[in-house]
């Protein structure tokens, strides 16, 4: 980025439904997911403004890419669309309700609907691997009602029906005992246990329909 270069703000508001929100209250806090791990902003820092998604200071820009070396860079950053700083370092940008999704890795985001639920990921979000979904080991296991336990490279998920073990990189795990084979075994993402969500979804006799058009991909698991 060339020194003093300017983000400029528009004159009116853009009429792309990506920027709307039409059902959101202004001045509501946004989540910001950067290649699908949520960032740990402060409250309020990305908000609404005329139904824009603005950032509120440089330190938060800053926060949220990566490609800003230099405070002295930038002359102009507060209330400026979030989407515009976006397009100028080469990220999609994709929203859906309170939560905005930039990706320059190639991934979509993907959002993981149990039960008309939308379920909420910490941090790290699903994510395509070898064509299949996969998504955090405990946040699935505790949406299904499960406990879970890690040893070593172990993932055991049980409730009062089954015991389920999985080995992170193995493509072999056990229910209640009786081996099974997984075509993507369990990995680490960005630090965090990640499971095929059909597999551990068919286990619970969910059926999973699975959604690739638009935006934001989608898997949906209803009884």
């Amino acid at each position: 980025m060339q020194k003093n270069s300017k983000i400029e703000t528009p004159s009116s508001p853009e009429s792309s439904s990506s920027d709307t929100f039409t059902s959101i209250p202004e001045k509501t806090s946004l989540k910001v997911y950067l290649n699908n791990v949520m960032l740990d902003l402060p409250y309020n820092s990305v908000y609404l403004e005329g139904n824009i998604a603005k950032v509120d200071t440089i330190s938060t820009a800053c926060s949220i890419f990566p490609e800003i070396e230099n405070l002295s860079d930038i002359t102009e950053i507060e209330g400026t669309p979030l989407r515009l700083w976006a397009s100028f370092y080469g990220y999609s940008y994709y929203q859906e309700g309170v939560r905005i999704y930039l990706n320059n890795d190639g991934q979509k985001p993907i959002k993981v609907i149990l039960e008309n639920t939308v379920l909420n990921f910490s941090d790290q979000q699903p994510v395509f691997v070898s064509n299949r979904v996969l998504v955090p080991v405990r946040a699935i296991a505790e949406a299904l009602g499960c406990q879970i336990s890690y040893e070593n490279t172990q993932i055991t998920i049980t409730n009062s029906e089954y015991t389920i073990i999985f080995w992170i990189d193995t493509n072999t795990y056990t229910i209640n005992g009786v081996e099974k084979i997984t075509d993507v075994p369990p990995c680490l993402v960005n630090n965090r246990s990640m499971i095929p969500v059909r597999v551990i979804a068919e286990i619970f006799n969910y059926n999973v329909e699975f959604t690739n058009t638009g935006d934001i991909a989608s898997v949906t698991l209803n009884k």
